[in-house]
């Protein structure tokens, strides 16, 4: 008699289950990493543009204004003046992914006028709670980004 038996036939599921197991697990690391790299270049680019503003005005003729980014826990808030006001109904609100999170909410940065400096914290922590890693965005005094890690 030819065929396989039921032993045979078990342990070759398990190895497809194993490897199938392994397979998706590497493609949801992949998944978070993407994300939070999305995430972190989405918010340099928001930090620029706040800074480009601050310096030279807005397009619709007003003036140079101060601008700032405010962060809450799993969002942040692109806003224009000196002072964060969460009833402003110019404010910009940006979610982040749903297991990403800042490490401190409550922080603003605020970049001045005409010549963008900043003032605010320094550096901007963005946490993966799945996969536990941790980005890290630094300004200098001049609002400059100086390094991502």
């Amino acid at each position: 008699m030819k065929g396989f038996t039921l032993i045979e036939l078990l342990i070759t599921m398990g190895i497809i289950a194993i490897l199938l197991g392994l397979i998706f697990q590497n493609l949801l690391t992949v998944q978070h990493k993407t994300a939070l790299n999305t995430s972190v270049d989405s918010l340099v680019s928001n930090l620029k543009s706040q800074q480009i503003k601050a310096m030279v005005g807005e397009i619709d003729g007003g003036g140079a204004v101060a601008t700032g980014v405010y962060f809450e826990s799993d969002k942040y808030i692109l806003f224009r003046g000196q002072t964060y006001s969460p009833s402003n109904s110019t404010n910009f609100s940006l979610a982040l992914d749903r297991n990403l999170h800042f490490s401190s909410p409550g922080q603003r940065i605020i970049f001045s006028p005409v010549s963008g400096d900043r003032a605010g914290g320094d550096v901007i922590s963005i946490i993966d709670t799945s996969g536990g890693e941790q980005k890290q965005i630094r300004l200098n005094r001049y609002g400059v980004i100086t390094n991502v890690n």
